[in-house]
């Protein structure tokens, strides 16, 4: 097989990573891909992941078997449509059903129908409404961009004063329709799946760190560390994520004309009053990625092809634990101040899995917030966590930081 990968970041890097390890595949492309990729093996070509008349007809000359899509705005701006109709096998949702993450508003409208529990809300078309609305909420709220923001169009307002400058900047500079939601008190989680129309197959689960700084403090980011599987949940858990949320949504948009096929991603809350779903996404989450691919026993190749011939795929994960931690720019999630010399650093018992990396000659840069994913299998989630931060205390990271408490959470 030789495959195609949409995408740059890390998360790309991880499924990449896992396909050319593969004895099924004979090569690996990713576009755009970033220079850090190389090292593995997988051959980048700079077509942009929305290009998408290049990247069909690049597809077609490498004569690549299927493609998978790695980051979201491609699907919510029809990547699989366009394959589609050039007779080009892709793995991932269409345009229409990935509004499941593209549009919360969307998302929040077919769990009201189905009476998935979620937190209640309100949909704002403008400034005035919004503003309006937050007025008659107990605080803290969430106040969410409708569209996608790379996960950072979420914000936890705990005044009105926070509540109207974050209406204001959204309105201004990222949406033109808001989600308000009361805030939800628990334990965060993940569960992503395969999916094949209205069949599901799910992965291990994982809880990713979203907030800037230790102790959950600062900002929402695209996630700083992740770890998997969660042995703080039974099977059951999954079990009911699944019967719950996930099979009624898939089922739906099956009924409506719109199948999903792809990764389906469910960010959940462990409430008092039980789970509620956060948010969707339409395909693997990073760092979700990073640390649930390395644990995939089955080859990724072969799920994939299967489903998208609508066959059942053989899939097992081990029971080791999987943990990553994030090093970003210290400016991170802020606009991050023009590419600075990545230092040098050695992670010999890591998987590296760069994100925002660039090479002139033979120096590496950041460019961008997330700059790479260490990640390592252990027996446990204390022994895990030992083996990364040991490694990452024993270099010195100029211009880079990253959280301490990844996977502390637990117990």
């Amino acid at each position: 097989m030789r495959i195609l990968v949409i995408g740059q970041g890390g998360r790309e890097h991880a499924i990449a990573k896992s396909l050319v390890c593969d004895s099924q595949v004979e090569a690996v492309f990713c576009c755009p891909g970033n220079v850090g990729m190389h090292q593995d093996g997988i051959q980048t070509h700079p077509i942009d992941a929305l290009a998408f008349e290049q990247l069909s007809e690049f597809a077609k000359k490498e004569q690549i078997t299927f493609t998978i899509v790695g980051p979201e705005q491609p699907l919510s701006a029809g990547i699989v449509d366009y394959f589609q109709a050039n007779d080009q096998l892709i793995f991932g949702p269409t345009k229409q059903a990935a509004q499941l993450e593209s549009s919360k508003s969307f998302a929040k409208e077919i769990m009201a129908q189905l009476n998935i529990p979620t937190a209640a809300y309100q949909v704002c078309t403008s400034l005035e409404s919004a503003q309006a609305y937050s007025r008659t909420q107990s605080f803290p709220i969430v106040i969410k961009a409708d569209g996608l923001a790379s996960g950072k169009g979420v914000f936890i307002c705990h005044t009105l004063q926070e509540a109207d400058d974050v209406i204001l900047e959204l309105f201004n500079h990222l949406a033109d329709k808001v989600v308000i939601e009361e805030y939800l008190m628990g334990e965060e989680f993940t569960l992503m799946a395969f999916v094949d129309q209205e069949k599901i197959y799910p992965m291990v689960m994982a809880q990713d760190h979203k907030q800037a700084y230790d102790q959950d403090k600062g900002p929402n980011t695209g996630g700083m560390g992740a770890y998997a599987p969660l042995p703080q949940f039974s099977e059951c858990m999954t079990t009911e994520v699944i019967t719950r949320v996930m099979q009624p949504v898939i089922t739906y948009l099956a009924h409506q004309d719109t199948p999903f096929s792809g990764i389906l991603y469910a960010g959940m809350m462990d409430t008092k009053e039980g789970i509620k779903v956060i948010e969707f996404n339409a395909r693997f989450g990073d760092p979700e990625a990073q640390v649930v691919l390395p644990l995939l026993e089955t080859s990724l190749a072969r799920i994939i092809w299967d489903l998208l011939h609508h066959k059942t795929p053989s899939i097992q994960f081990s029971n080791k634990t999987s943990l990553a931690v994030v090093l970003a720019r210290h400016e991170y999630p802020e606009q991050a101040t023009p590419k600075q010399p990545l230092p040098e650093f050695s992670l010999p018992k890591s998987q590296v899995y760069y994100s925002n990396v660039l090479k002139e000659g033979e120096q590496l840069y950041t460019d961008g917030g997330r700059i790479f994913v260490a990640q390592q299998i252990g027996e446990s989630i204390d022994q895990v966590r030992e083996m990364v931060y040991r490694e990452l205390e024993e270099n010195n990271w100029t211009n880079l930081r990253y959280r301490r408490d990844i996977g502390k959470r637990f117990g």
